[in-house]
């Protein structure tokens, strides 16, 4: 292997341990705000934020609703549970021709971040 291709190789392999370094860095700098973060959060603040993403959230793809109206939203606010110290899981259901159950996952450090799962 000639100096002309190894120095563009260890340039490269140099640059992809840095990202990993980083992106290692990032996500355990994430995981410990949301711990920080956790405590201070109130469970209206979670509903409040469930609610407007629900509300705010092209419904077809995951619920099969064309949207969500607060009528057919049901949180089990008694159910909120503090998970891994970095968010909260929400049950709730969604009302209409027939029930459906999810959970949602809202991180601690970013209520607008939440994905959802079927129950």
């Amino acid at each position: 292997m000639g100096k002309s291709v190894f120095i563009p190789l260890l340039a490269v392999v140099c640059m992809g341990l840095a990202f990993a370094s980083y992106s290692s860095w990032e996500k355990n700098n994430e995981i410990q705000q949301d711990r920080l973060t956790c405590p201070l959060i109130k469970p209206e603040q979670i509903i409040s934020s469930l609610e407007r993403d629900l509300l705010n959230k092209p419904a077809e793809a995951f619920f099969h609703k064309s949207r969500i109206t607060i009528g057919a939203l049901h949180i089990a606010s008694e159910s909120i549970q503090l998970e891994q110290g970095t968010h909260y899981s929400v049950p709730f259901t969604i009302t209409g021709r027939m029930e459906r159950k999810y959970i949602a996952f809202v991180r601690c450090s970013d209520l607008k971040d939440i994905t959802y799962n079927k129950s």
